[in-house]
């Protein structure tokens, strides 16, 4: 289940030096996409088993299958690949209540229990979080 959580999650593009606009500089190298998706993944299972402030970078790293200095590249502690999860997750609700707002017909009891209904999912996928 986590896997379709993190399919969506947003990675950081790295452009290499491409100049602003063009088409390479729009696109997110599938490795980082990879490495991101690997971390977040790893962070999720890690918080499942214990406390977060019990993850080291050093059992991240690993169980990502990269190694320390990767993940420094990209983030500060072990809380923040799970915080990135966590935040893009939510934050589908929130374009998911925004599309149906624009799209009207909705009212608002209605858009009320459809949020509310999105962060009890949110809450059930990341329980043992």
């Amino acid at each position: 289940m986590y896997e379709s959580i993190v399919g969506a999650s947003s990675a950081t593009p790295c452009n290499g030096g491409a100049q602003e606009g063009s088409a390479l500089s729009d696109r997110i190298d599938p490795r980082i996409t990879r490495k991101v998706r690997a971390f977040e993944q790893a962070g999720v299972e890690l918080a499942s088993e214990r406390p977060v402030s019990q993850i080291t970078v050093a059992e991240l790293a690993d169980r990502a299958g990269v190694t320390r200095a990767t993940f420094y590249n990209r983030y500060g502690t072990p809380l923040d690949p799970l915080i990135q999860v966590l935040y893009d997750d939510l934050e589908r609700g929130h374009r998911r209540e925004d599309e149906l707002r624009a799209q009207g017909g909705h009212s608002a009891p209605e858009l009320l229990r459809l949020a509310t209904a999105d962060i009890a999912d949110h809450v059930e996928r990341f329980m043992d979080v």
